[in-house]
């Protein structure tokens, strides 16, 4: 198998060094993708949390 992709111009070494430049360039895409999420979802926590507060203080405010 290997012979017959080194006669027709295919190297196997060059098939599995594009396939992994390939998956890094993927995965990169992939991990700034999930931090952009990440870091989206911790700012809606923030903002739930200090609405909270916000209650929990007017309520002591008001007693």
């Amino acid at each position: 198998m290997m012979f017959s992709f080194a006669l027709s111009g295919f190297n196997s070494g060059d098939v599995l060094f594009q396939l992994t430049v390939y998956l890094m360039v993927t995965g990169m895409g992939a991990g700034v993708i999930l931090l952009i999420q990440h870091a989206r979802k911790r700012s809606n926590r923030l903002e739930r949390m200090e609405k909270k507060m916000d209650r929990i203080l007017s309520k002591e405010k008001k007693e």
